[in-house]
C-alpha cells in the first residue's frame, strides 16, 4: 500500500492552475484539490494520502478513510508536521514525499522516503495538472439557500466519479 504525503500549499504553488485558481479563492484550491486527490483514490484504493496544510482550515474535511487531514494550527508549520509523522512511520519504503521543498526533501530521503515532485504528482493524478477538477467549495450563507439547478460542470464532474 502506497503512502503519499503532500506538503498541500507547495503543491498548489508549485502549479499554474492551482495557483490561478487559489489567486480567485485559495479556499477553491484547496477544495478542488482534494476532491482530485478523492478522484484518484477511487482508482486507487488501497492507497494512503496525508494531506498536510499549514494553519487550520475549519470546513476542510473528507469522508475518504484513505485520506487524513493534518493541519498545524498556530503552533507549527506544515513542515513540522510531515517530519512528525515521518518520524512515527513503521515502512519507509512505500512511502512518498509530495514537495519541492529541499530542506524537506533532505529530511524524508534520510528515512528512505522516495520523494516526488508536485507537477509529477498532479501528471498522476490524470493526464497532466491540466485535469485537475475544479469545484467551487460550498460555504454557507446568512440565507444558507439550496440551489435550484445543476451546472454543467457538476454534472459532468458527478458523471466522471460514477462511470
Amino acid at each position: 500500500m502506497k503512502h503519499f504525503i503532500l506538503d498541500v500549499y507547495n503543491i498548489i504553488y508549485g502549479s499554474d492552475e492551482l495557483k490561478e485558481i487559489s489567486n480567485k479563492s485559495f479556499d477553491y484550491a484547496i477544495n478542488s484539490f482534494l476532491i482530485s486527490i478523492q478522484a484518484y483514490l477511487l482508482k486507487h484504493p488501497k492507497f494512503k494520502i496525508s494531506f498536510v496544510v499549514d494553519g487550520y482550515i475549519p470546513w476542510l474535511n473528507t469522508t475518504n478513510r484513505n485520506i487524513a487531514i493534518l493541519q498545524s494550527y498556530k503552533s507549527s508549520n506544515a513542515d513540522d508536521v510531515i517530519r512528525k509523522l515521518i518520524k512515527k512511520l513503521k515502512h519507509y519504503g512505500v512511502t512518498y514525499l509530495i514537495s519541492s521543498d529541499s530542506e524537506l526533501c533532505k529530511y524524508a530521503k534520510l528515512y528512505s522516503i522516495k520523494i516526488i515532485a508536485p507537477s509529477n504528482f498532479l501528471k498522476l493524478l490524470g493526464s497532466g495538472a491540466g485535469d485537475i477538477i475544479y469545484v467551487p467549495s460550498q460555504k454557507k450563507d446568512d440565507k444558507d439557500e439550496k440551489p435550484t439547478n445543476i451546472t454543467e460542470e457538476e454534472l459532468n464532474y458527478y458523471k466522471k466519479i460514477f462511470e
